[in-house]
């Protein structure tokens, strides 16, 4: 897996999880972020994004996590130097 663990979420009934791992952003740069799916042991790589936030890493207060269903979840990223971006995945 690419990058450093950042936060994981875990789906409602707690049999996966969604992982969010990233890069150090370089001087001011984007940070780029990855998305990966646990479930059953295995695991699922989902997309990477380029979260452009002034040279800084992701923080708590910008992303947040909807689970819609088991396995499919919204994700709600912001940055300081954009606007909100919406992902969804299903795994």
């Amino acid at each position: 897996m690419k990058g450093k663990l950042i936060r994981t979420f875990e789906t409602p009934d707690g049999e996966a999880s969604l992982e969010v791992r990233g890069e150090e952003p370089f001087l001011f740069g984007p940070q780029t972020l990855y998305f990966y799916a646990n479930h059953g042991g295995n695991t699922l790589y989902l997309a990477s994004y380029e979260l452009h936030n002034d040279g800084a890493t992701l923080r708590d207060d910008q992303i947040e996590v909807t689970w819609d269903g088991l396995y499919q979840v919204l994700v709600r990223l912001r940055g300081e130097e954009q606007a909100e971006e919406v992902l969804r995945f299903e795994f």
